[in-house]
C-alpha cells in the first residue's frame, strides 16, 4: 500500500480524486519535505472524494448556503410566530366577548321571562313569545344549525327562568 502512495505521489497522479500530487523530495531522499496537493475541477458530474480539498470546499459552500436558508426561515418563523400570536390574542378577545355577551343574552331572556311570568303568561305562550322575540333579532343570514343551537339554548334558558330551582 505504501509503494502505490508512494507511486501516485511521485507520479503525479491521483486516481479518481481529480487531483495531482506534486513531490517535493529532494531527488535520492526517502521522506518528501512538502507535498502541494492542488486540486482540478471535476468535469465527471461526481462528488468530490472525502479529505481532498475540493470537499472541503464544496461542504464550506453548502454549509454557507444551509446557514443563510436557516437565517431566512428564521425570521419567517418569527415573522409567522408574531402573527399566529397576535391571531390567537384576538381569537382570546373574541371568545371572552362572544362568552359575555352569551351570559348578557341570557340575563336578558331570563328578565324577559320573568316579566312574563310575573304578567300572568302560561308556559307555553311564554316561550312562544320569548322565540318569536329571539327569532325576529337574528339577522338573515344567521346559519340554520346556528339559528338552531340559539333556539335549543333559550327554550332551556327560558324554562329554566320559568321554574327556578327551589
Amino acid at each position: 500500500m505504501q509503494d502505490r502512495d508512494q507511486h501516485h505521489r511521485s507520479s503525479g497522479h491521483a486516481g479518481d480524486a481529480g487531483e495531482r500530487f506534486v513531490d517535493r523530495r529532494a531527488p535520492g531522499r526517502g521522506a518528501p519535505t512538502h507535498v502541494e496537493r492542488r486540486v482540478e475541477p471535476r468535469v465527471d458530474g461526481r462528488a468530490p472524494l472525502l479529505g481532498t480539498s475540493e470537499h472541503v470546499g464544496e461542504t464550506l459552500r453548502r454549509a454557507r448556503a444551509s446557514i443563510a436558508a436557516s437565517r431566512e426561515h428564521r425570521e419567517t418563523l418569527l415573522a409567522l410566530f408574531a402573527r399566529g400570536s397576535a391571531l390567537l390574542a384576538a381569537s382570546d378577545r373574541a371568545i371572552r366577548q362572544s362568552q359575555a355577551l352569551r351570559a348578557e343574552l341570557r340575563a336578558s331572556v331570563t328578565a324577559l321571562v320573568q316579566h312574563l311570568h310575573d304578567d300572568g303568561e302560561p308556559p307555553q305562550r311564554m316561550l312562544v313569545l320569548v322565540k318569536s322575540t329571539v327569532a325576529a333579532a337574528l339577522p338573515p343570514e344567521c346559519d340554520p344549525s346556528e339559528r338552531r343551537a340559539l333556539m335549543e339554548d333559550v327554550v332551556r334558558w327560558s324554562i329554566d327562568a320559568y321554574y327556578p330551582a327551589a
